[in-house]
């Protein structure tokens, strides 16, 4: 028959192994956290809505030499990747 002293021991024991499951659930839980703020894959959604315009335009202008086709959509473009540079290394303004 197990004693009183055994029983806490026991409980302890037991109460110190939950603790520790539950620190690592947590561990766990902020690893699996996304890397950037909502915000952030707005603009990175906005930048890829760019590209696709841009190479739209380009497949649009069949000729080579069109102003579409080397002007316009290379610039679309570049600037469509400058904007999703920006849109990864944007640090939002935190909530008050």
């Amino acid at each position: 028959m197990p004693t009183e002293t055994s029983t806490i021991k026991s409980k302890r024991d037991k109460e110190k192994t939950r603790k520790k499951a539950d620190s690592d659930k947590q561990k766990k839980l902020d690893s699996l956290s996304l890397p950037l703020e909502p915000e952030n894959y707005v603009l990175i959604g906005i930048g890829c809505f760019g590209l696709l315009v841009g190479y739209l335009l380009m497949a649009y202008d069949n000729n080579v030499d069109g102003f579409f086709s080397r002007t316009f959509s290379p610039v679309i473009i570049i600037a469509s990747f400058v904007w999703m540079f920006y849109a990864i290394l944007h640090k939002p303004k935190p909530k008050p």
